[in-house]
Parts: C-alpha cells; structure tokens; sequence
C-alpha cells in the first residue's frame, strides 16, 4: 500500500473553522484561505511556514462557498457560499493577491455545498450542484455551469444525481474532471443520503467511471497533485480520516498517519513547493446528546506520492482546447531518468566548444513597450485564410494560412531580426509559424512557413526547414508566463547557441551549422543536473528551473549562447528583473546533454 507522510506544521493562524475554502496562487508562491463557519469574513495567506491575515476587505462572511485557482486569468475565483442558516449566495469573486473584485452576480442560482474545479484543457472553471436556496425553496440540484472569466453559462447535459457536500478535482492525465460523492436526495425535505460514485466531466458529458473506492461520504476533500488527485476526510453517518489516491482510472487507499477524522475542512496543493496543504474542518462530537461538534485550527502538509524520474509528470500543455502535441510527444517527455536517458556519449566532446562558463539567459519580455520576446495568438474558424509568399518556398507549407492582417510580429512589424508569426486555429488545432515576416495586403510575405498538426506531432520531413533553423516548431518550446502562473511548466524549453554542427535529432529535421563534429548537433536534448540545488530559488524561477530538470532544453536554433526563448506579455514585467538576476547565477556547465536519438545528416 502507498504512503502519505502527512506533517502537521502550525497551530497559530485561523481560528477553529470548517466549511471554508483554499486555493492556492503561483503568482505568489502563497495558498490563500477564506471564511468558514460563524460567517468568517477573512482572508489568511500560507508561505508555507507562517499564517498571515490580508485583504480585510472583500466578500461578505460565508461558509461551504468554493475558491479555484483559474490560470488563464491568474488569479482566485470564489463562488457562492451560506452567509447564515436557510440563505445561500450567488456572487462571484476573483482574488490575486492583494484585493478582491466582485466579477458577477447573476449565474447559478444561490447554493453552497456546491463544487468547482479549472478545467485546464479548455480554459473553463466548471461548477455542479449544490444546496440551493432561492424564491424562499431549498433544496439539492444537479446543475452544470461554466465560468468563461466574465460570464456563467449553465451547460444543459445529464449527469450525476442532484447532490451538495461532494467534492470535485482536475485529473490533468485524463484531462478530466472528476466529481466524487456527496449528498444525494429529492429536495423539498427529503431525506439526503451519502454516496460514493465518481463521475468525469469531459467538457460535453458526464460519465460514471468508478463503482469501487472511497465509502460513501460527504464533506471530503479533494485536490490535484501533479498526475493524482488526493482525497481524504469526510462523513458518513460519522466522521472519516483516510486518504485515497485517485490515478490511472481508479482507486486506492493510502497509508497515513496524520489528521485527525474530520470533515468540511480544505485541501489545495502548492505547485511551488509540491505539497499538499490541508486546514481545519470539524468532527461530531461523540455524546452528540451534550457535546459541541469540535473544530480544528490546525495546518497539514503531504509531499504529492506522484511522478518520480521518467514520470510522464503533468499534462501536455494546452491553449484554446488544443493539446500542444500528445503527450508521448519529444517535447512533453521528461528525460531525468538517467537509465533511459544517459548522459550522450559525445557530451564530454560537445563541452568543448559550447562555453559552459556562459550564464543563461530569459529571452523574452513585455509586448507593449519593448515587444520583447516570441508573441503567439489564437484564431478560431471565422478567421479569413489569406494568400502567403516564401521565400524559400521549397521547404515551406503553401498557403492560404489565417493570419489576422494586424498578427503579432516578433519584436514588432518591420522591425527587422527574425520576424516570427505564431498562429494556433483552435478549429483544426493546427500551428503556423512563419519568420521575418510582413502583411503584404492581402496577404504575407514571409521566409518560410510550417504548418505543424497539434494533434498527431508529425515532423517536418528530413531536411526540411521551419521558422526555425532545426526544422522544429517555436510554440512548444517557449516558457509561457501562464505555465509560470499557474506553477508547472511540462514540456522541454528551446534555446539557441552561435555555432552548432551541420546534423541534427529528431524532432529536428534540418540544420544550418558547419562539418564540425565537435559542435552540438540541432535538436541535442540538455538536461539540468540532478545536483543542482534549485531549493535556493523561489517563484518563476524555481519553476522554470524544475522544468529544466525534468524536461530540459533542445536546441533549436543559431543565436547567443544560452539565450532560452518564452513568450511577449505584459505579465512578464514584475518578473523580469528576478529572472535574469536569477539565471544569472545558472551556467552552462550546470547542464548535461543526454541520449535522445540518432545524429542524422539526411536531407542536408
């Protein structure tokens, strides 16, 4: 049987509460906790270490309200919640950090007891059921909403029974939802009863998926820990204290040692630190004839029990619907086990000549000012194809490609270097990319272009060129600052280097190098080294650091020595002074190039 090694960490911070809710926030490394019972109108941060009150302004007082990080906008949605006995809410409120923002009062129909979760895959916050109460009626309802960042739209599909005090999670392997028990009853004052089926929500339907696990229970708590989703706690006709792991389609219970039983508590996960966070909750007493139910004050922590070396580690990442590559794909397959992935034979040759001594360096900035970095941009069916002229038209992808006429230009429009357009059309999920680039109306003059297939990962055919030198795509291998919002990056990062040998790898297909077997190949894989101590960084920068380890680097093209590339966004600014003060203390000699293919010279 697994283990959870559960650690209780502080008792001083919140006072005794439960049915209040926990999100955690990348952006600043912090979990945040609201309300609970007695209608608490706080807010209390969690470093990890120290609880600390902020933000004392915001949301009226409430209790069995949900809170989800959404990483698209970046920040902390809460929805709903009981101010009192027999009223509900229906306001909606976004948090990042500082102050709270009401964003919406009509929607689902006030309830609490209901459940959210951030469906990655299609940049949606999802809601089901909950206890209504509305025109002077309670009552359990199955209703599915969806939360856009500025709207609520109910989703009219079958599904799960009505139900409240259930728990739901993003199962980002399945790219899934998962809902898990709760109370199931008629409403109007019927009886409600605790069950224990499990459900998945794939953006369209729900589907029962599981028939064995978890007793049936209500007031669990559940959250995403890398690739596994950790539920524990609850009620049934008493208070429960173990701990199930939900991976790979099914159940399993875990050996723990830790909380006591308890329910309405509530659990986040810190993508920062990679700990599963739990607070609070409360347990019926045991003479409930003379006795208060007992309320908890403390914090616990759990290492996640996923993703070890060679894990396949989180989902592939994804914009607009469309997953960047499946998931078996070079790009999103991690290389720190050294029994699959070795240190290259030629690494030690390779050391030689690619000047190690170098610090790394973020290429990437703020678009408003400086247009510094690689922007990207999403269109759907409605965008126009327009005509393309190559100038290298022998290694490119014909047109009509859907560019916009006012597409973002790397580093702006006819500001001369690489001139790069980055085009996703969510409707076929297919990627273009195109350098020094220039809207020639009706269409686009450019060097190059490629059309790269998002849902099979297909490579260019050997010899053939992209925008990039390598023949590779741009757009996977760029750190996105909403990867760094939300915490994880899981996919290999692109780099450049001056001078590079005239072969590449797979994925790389092309090469402009020289005959010197010496130089690194186009597509070589770099991994950060194990021994590196990345505990010493904090924020985006262990983020970033983490992915080096665990998915590396490939080189993509000729360009500064140990520049690696990320996306235009204002959202960058606040971070970039850090960043590059930061990388500045990583070197090139921190990195080994690992086995990850044949060196090839095919088309050439």
């Amino acid at each position: 049987m697994a283990r959870l090694l559960w650690t209780q960490r502080q008792d001083i911070g919140p006072s005794p509460r439960s049915g209040c809710a926990m999100a955690f926030l990348p952006g600043r490394n912090r979990t945040y906790l609201f309300g609970g019972s007695s209608g608490s109108i706080e807010t209390w941060a969690w470093d990890g270490k120290y609880w600390t009150q902020v933000a004392r302004i915001g949301p009226d007082g409430r209790t069995a309200h949900s809170t989800t990080f959404d990483p698209t906008r970046g920040h902390i949605v809460l929805f709903g919640g009981q101010p009192s006995p027999g009223k509900a809410l229906q306001d909606t409120w976004a948090f990042g950090g500082e102050e709270w923002t009401q964003l919406e009062d009509l929607g689902p129909t006030p309830r609490h007891d209901h459940a959210t979760a951030y469906d990655v895959t299609r940049s949606r916050l999802v809601l089901f059921g909950g206890l209504q109460s509305s025109n002077g009626t309670t009552g359990v309802v199955g209703d599915t909403w969806e939360w856009d960042g500025t709207s609520w739209t109910q989703i009219e599909e079958t599904g799960p029974a009505p139900r409240c005090g259930h728990a739901m999670a993003y199962d980002s392997l399945k790219q899934r939802i998962l809902l898990f028990g709760g109370l199931v009853g008629t409403g109007g004052g019927g009886v409600l009863q605790p069950v224990g089926d499990t459900w998945e929500w794939d953006g369209a339907s729900w589907t029962q998926v599981a028939d064995t696990g978890p007793a049936a229970r209500t007031g669990a708590a559940m959250a995403s820990s890398g690739r596994t989703l950790i539920l524990h706690g609850g009620k049934s006709d008493h208070s429960l204290g173990d701990t199930w792991q939900w991976a790979d389609s099914a159940w399993s219970k875990l050996q723990d040692i830790g909380p006591e039983r308890r329910y309405a508590h509530a659990i986040t996960y810190d993508t920062a630190r990679q700990r599963i966070v739990l607070f609070g909750g409360e347990r019926e007493p045991d003479n409930p004839q003379n006795q208060e139910p007992e309320y908890f004050a403390d914090t616990w922590e759990a290492p996640k029990t996923a993703d070890g070396p060679g894990d396949p580690g989180g989902l592939p990442p994804s914009i607009g619907g469309c997953t960047i590559f499946p998931a078996d794909n070079a790009w999103n397959t991690r290389i720190d086990d050294t029994r699959k992935f070795p240190v290259h034979a030629k690494w030690s040759t390779y050391m030689t000549t690619m000047n190690l001594t170098k610090q790394l360096h973020p290429d990437w900035g703020d678009w408003s000012t400086n247009h510094y970095g690689i922007p990207w941009q999403t269109v759907g069916a409605g965008q126009a194809k327009v005509p393309m002229t190559f100038q290298y038209s022998d290694e490119s992808d014909p047109g009509p490609y859907p560019f916009p006429p006012d597409a973002k230009v790397e580093g702006g429009a006819g500001s001369g270097g690489d001139m790069h357009v980055l085009v996703i059309d969510t409707s076929t999920c297919t990627l273009y990319e195109t350098w020094n680039s220039t809207f020639t109306s009706p269409g686009w003059s450019c060097a190059s272009g490629a059309k790269f297939d998002l849902k099979t990962g297909a490579l260019r055919p050997d010899g053939w060129s992209s925008a990039d030198a390598a023949g590779l795509p741009i757009l996977p291998g760029l750190v996105k600052v909403s990867e760094v919002q939300a915490g994880s990056i899981n996919h290999a990062i692109r780099f450049t280097m001056n001078s590079t040998q005239q072969a590449y790898i797979h994925p790389a297909t092309h090469a402009a190098g020289t005959k010197d077997a010496t130089l690194p190949p186009m597509g070589l894989r770099l991994r950060l080294k194990a021994s590196f101590d990345t505990s010493a960084f904090s924020g985006p920068t262990k983020v970033i650091l983490v992915a080096m380890q665990q998915y590396g680097l490939i080189l993509a093209d000729n360009g500064s020595d140990w520049y690696f590339s990320g996306d235009s966004d204002d959202a960058w600014s606040p971070m970039m002074e850090k960043l590059v003060t930061d990388f500045g203390k990583v070197h090139g000699s921190d990195f080994e190039a690992v086995e990850s293919g044949a060196i090839s010279t095919a088309g050439l």
